[in-house]
């Protein structure tokens, strides 16, 4: 059994781009995160945008798994208005206390901006902060140009490099 866990909610498929890699070079388990509420086309991304906005908690799909294997847990989020995916809030309020002892990392794809905040609220729902933090442009997902990023993710939680969060990204 693989000792990393890759956790990840993807909306367009770019987040299970880079969630794929990181299972195949980790050699890690994965579980996806489904959403019960529809979220396609345009009036999906305006009630992701609303839901994020608003912090609200989501109807999510998703196994309930033992943590104990486990040493490190990656959690994938695509940013919606510029913070974490509804679906991946509520996972994390769901599971986020039986992390508490195990390393974990955050990963956010996103078209512009908001991973900072992202990580910050993951932080303050964990109330634990990550080993590392890695942060993928959907123009470099689209262009398959992230390999470099990757590897240099996998290299800072190899090393146990140790990335300030969004600390100074005022609470909101």
């Amino acid at each position: 059994m693989a000792t990393t866990l890759i956790v990840y909610y993807s909306r367009t498929g770019n987040t299970k781009k880079i969630a794929t890699a990181l299972v195949s070079m980790m050699h890690a388990d994965d579980l996806e995160v489904f959403d019960k509420k529809t979220r396609t086309g345009i009036f999906g991304w305006l009630t992701a945008g609303r839901d994020a906005t608003f912090k609200k908690i989501g109807v999510i799909d998703a196994p309930k798994l033992d943590f104990s294997p486990y040493e490190l847990v990656v959690i994938c989020t695509p940013v919606w208005a510029f913070t974490m995916a509804t679906p991946i809030r509520t996972w994390l309020i769901y599971n986020g206390r039986e992390l508490l002892t195990k390393k974990v990392a955050f990963v956010a794809t996103m078209g512009g901006s908001g991973d900072k905040r992202a990580f910050f609220h993951m932080t303050q729902i964990m109330k634990k902060s990550p080993v590392c933090t890695a942060t993928f442009l959907e123009k470099e997902i689209h262009q398959n140009a992230y390999e470099q990023k990757l590897s240099e993710f996998l290299l800072k939680i190899q090393t146990g490099t140790l990335i300030k969060t969004a600390k100074t990204v005022r609470k909101t």
